[in-house]
């Protein structure tokens, strides 16, 4: 089920409903206290909130698994932890600095793809798919996407992506403190080595 996010709007708290304004701007959807995910969720006009769509017994569109979206959530602090991990080992360690600069490279690919998601979305054009997302992720391309995510007005992927998504992101992390080991920094030096290889012997006069 798609997650979308938005804004409380309007909250009764006498008669247990309210409506929540999507990010985007649509029309208005009604909840109850009963679509609340968490029972000690106390809304708030103003409050962020991500929630998904179902219908009530008359067809209409009504919120449903409405959770806070207030906080750092769990991937952005990961995501700050593996940032701040590479930048001690670059800095403390002599981490090869070509990894810095091809995990930048790729985010911001990643980061131009995600804008022009934004831009189909809005158009109501088809958006890249999740394994396309998840395929330029396994390449370092997770880290920018993670920390706009909160301020993106697209609707939160699917479960399966996201796991995916921690999956890509925790092998990651695993990664660079292995390339920290004596055998893991000799294999790292490897990778590195081919590349500066692969790069002089295609594209005569690079790092000259």
């Amino acid at each position: 089920m798609m997650a979308h996010k938005g804004q409380i709007s309007e909250w009764y708290p006498d008669k247990g409903y309210g409506f929540i304004t999507p990010v985007h701007g649509g029309n208005k959807v009604r909840f109850t206290e009963q679509a609340l995910k968490r029972r000690k969720m106390r809304p708030k006009r103003a409050m962020p909130v991500r929630f998904s769509i179902s219908k009530d017994a008359l067809g209409h569109a009504q919120a449903a698994n409405i959770e806070p979206l207030s906080g750092i959530s769990f991937d952005v602090f990961f995501a700050i932890i593996f940032i701040t991990a590479l930048g001690g080992a670059t800095f403390h360690y002599r981490y090869p600095i070509e990894v810095v600069y091809w995990l930048l490279a790729v985010n911001l690919l990643m980061s131009l793809v995600v804008a022009l998601d934004v831009c189909a979305w809005r158009n109501a054009k088809p958006q890249t798919s999740g394994a396309a997302l998840l395929f330029i992720a396994v390449f370092g391309g997770w880290i920018l996407p993670v920390l706009s995510a909160p301020f993106s007005p697209l609707p939160t992927r699917s479960l399966l992506f996201r796991a995916g998504q921690w999956g890509v992101m925790f092998v990651h992390f695993a990664v660079l403190i292995y390339s920290l080991s004596g055998e893991g920094r000799e294999q790292m030096q490897l990778i590195v080595d081919s590349g500066r290889w692969f790069l002089s012997h295609y594209l005569p006069g690079f790092g000259q």
